[in-house]
């Protein structure tokens, strides 16, 4: 509903105590038959209100806020200790792995080492080859030569 167009000026003044107590008492008179102007009326007062709330300074916290911050603030703290606790003895385990790690490898480079010493590489290899591979290899001389080979071993079906 809308308010009268008569009174709509007047309900702001009404709201703010700027009318005279007799246009007062007639725009009271008023509210009290007109739904719409009553409707508008509630409506700027409701607005008024939120207005100054929203310029009125906050009040001082309670005592019941410092105490919940202070609680809040010290189980944060506890929970950063145990997450701190937990990368810390991760970052030792990880640290005594890579010690670990990095002695094996320098046992085995020492032990790698003696052996190269103690036998000749060069007389080692050459019979092992010839132990595995009595007749010399040789390279196909040409495809049919492939062809051959691969049908004697059922390989080219």
């Amino acid at each position: 509903m809308n308010a009268c167009r008569k009174y709509e000026e007047r309900l702001e003044s009404h709201l703010d105590g700027r009318l005279s107590a007799a246009d007062a008492a007639g725009v009271e008179t008023h509210l009290g038959s007109c739904a719409g102007c009553r409707e508008a009326f509630e409506a700027a007062r409701e607005a008024g209100a939120l207005l100054r709330a929203a310029v009125a300074p906050a009040p001082e916290p309670g005592a019941s806020f410092w105490a919940g911050l202070r609680t809040e603030i010290a189980i944060e703290e506890a929970r950063r200790e145990q997450q701190y606790d937990f990368w810390n003895s991760l970052e030792a385990l990880a640290r005594r792995f890579a010690w670990s790690a990095a002695a094996a490898v320098a046992l085995l480079t020492v032990y790698l080492a003696a052996f190269d010493a103690v036998h000749e590489p060069g007389a080692a290899q050459q019979t092992e080859i010839r132990e595995i591979f009595p007749n010399p290899v040789r390279p196909p001389a040409d495809n049919e030569e492939v062809l051959l080979t691969l049908v004697s071993r059922e390989n080219g079906r």
